[in-house]
């Protein structure tokens, strides 16, 4: 109940602050604070279940393989949090029987994934919860409005050039 409230307000009664230098400073500190909140919520979403959002997300690119393996190192390029620990968050799915992992018999360097079949049926039940909250977005938001947003969130990445 407090989300709701909370996200009702806009960014300047959210943070107290009355005033930005730009409209783009408002944009970078409206998407930190909007992407801390999303976290915050599928953290909370995922906590009955064991999961954090960054080993739902290695289960997401496993499934994504459709029973193919995946090289760890292709895992971490794939990442959305690039800080991940990839190899700690494997332990942690692989001590739950959602993935497995074995050195590949073409390259004893490469290390390979796989999900599980309880791996996959684990993601299904995540799903549901998750499309609830995908409808209660589109309520939000138009498919324009998502379009153009997905756009500009596309441009401002190109910030990291400069890093």
């Amino acid at each position: 109940m407090f989300i709701h409230i909370f996200v009702l307000m806009s960014l300047e009664q959210s943070i107290s602050q009355s005033k930005f230098d730009s409209e783009q400073e408002k944009l970078m500190i409206n998407v930190i604070y909007s992407a801390n909140l999303l976290n915050l919520i599928t953290s909370r979403l995922f906590k009955p279940y064991d999961l954090s959002t960054q080993q739902y997300n290695v289960l997401r690119i496993l499934r994504g393989q459709k029973g193919k393996s995946i090289a760890l190192m292709d895992i971490e390029h794939r990442m959305l949090d690039k800080s991940s620990n990839v190899s700690r968050l494997l332990d942690k799915l692989i001590s739950k029987d959602l993935v497995n992992r074995s050195v590949s018999s073409k390259d004893r360097r490469r290390i390979e994934i796989v999900i599980t079949s309880r791996g996959l049926s684990f993601l299904n039940e995540l799903d549901v919860i998750l499309a609830d909250m995908n409808s209660k977005i589109k309520v939000i938001i138009s498919g324009d409005d998502a379009k153009q947003t997905n756009r500009i969130l596309d441009q401002l990445r190109e910030i990291a050039q400069y890093y």
